[in-house]
């Protein structure tokens, strides 16, 4: 019996299109992976440097507060062999706000997409999106942004929308340093 090989062609659907929704299926899939993975591992950031964590909580003061000389705390988690999901976050030593970060890299350690979520209680409440999808060569394919309230269910438009993105600007992660997994600084 000859093999029988069956070819999909996906009519209207660009190479950019669909490199985009892989890349979003990506994001879903390793937010699931990194949800349940009981294997990461943990760093922080004092100044320049980036710091293995032993436990994943020494970033956190005796008050169970980000302690003043951590800048970035991370989440490395790898999947057969490879860096496959990075998660960043930063926050304010008050807590008035925080930023979150997920990478999904595919396995050649480009990075496919980055998801940034930045949360603010003070001066204004409310969160700002910002997500970013690369090609296999680091060139940004599509970049979308939306502010929110809190709880991320009623999306702001005007004023009020430009002036939480404007201000979540300036405390987003600067993603060129994270394009390649075998770059990355820790």
């Amino acid at each position: 019996m000859l093999p029988l090989t069956i070819a999909v062609i996906l009519l209207g659907q660009s190479s950019t299109a669909k490199q985009i929704s892989d890349a979003k299926a990506m994001l879903k899939a390793g937010v699931a992976f990194a949800n349940h993975s009981k294997k990461k591992s943990s760093y922080m950031s004092i100044g320049p440097k980036w710091v293995k964590m032993k436990t994943g909580k020494e970033y956190l003061d005796a008050q169970g507060m980000w302690r003043d000389d951590v800048a970035k705390v991370a989440d490395v988690y790898q999947r057969n062999g490879h860096v496959y999901v990075v998660s960043m976050t930063r926050s304010s030593s008050s807590g008035d706000w925080n930023t979150f970060l997920t990478c999904v890299y595919r396995e050649d350690g480009s990075l496919a997409i980055c998801d940034q979520m930045y949360k603010a209680f003070a001066p204004s409440e409310g969160a700002a999106e910002t997500q970013s999808i690369f090609d296999a060569k680091g060139k940004l394919l599509k970049e979308t942004t939306k502010a929110m309230d809190l709880k991320e269910k009623k999306v702001y438009s005007g004023a009020k929308a430009q002036d939480l993105l404007a201000a979540a600007k300036p405390m987003l992660f600067k993603l060129q340093g994270l394009k390649r997994a075998n770059r990355l600084a820790f």
